[in-house]
């Protein structure tokens, strides 16, 4: 069950950086949000930025309360932001 879980979430995750990349250009067309190569750039850094802080923030907690509680904290997490995302 953890396996299909962190396999699923893995193709999510990689399914994200992709849709992210394949926009950027549509992004920039003032009949969409008409954003700067600059703004692009700085969504797509904070991002990564995000990424590696909860990474580093999560993989502190596990060393303190355990790799399984702290693996559904986290797919809990990313599935309920992924749900607001959609929906915005």
């Amino acid at each position: 069950m953890v396996v299909v879980a962190l396999g699923v979430t893995w193709i999510l995750d990689g399914l994200e950086v992709t849709l992210t990349g394949a926009l950027a250009g549509v992004l920039k067309e003032t009949s969409t949000l008409g954003l700067s190569n600059t703004e692009i750039g700085s969504a797509s850094s904070a991002y990564l930025v995000g990424a590696v802080v909860g990474a580093l923030f999560f993989g502190w907690l596990t060393d303190r309360l355990g790799r399984r509680l702290l693996f559904f904290i986290t797919l809990a997490i990313y599935l309920l932001a992924t749900a607001a995302t959609a929906l915005s």
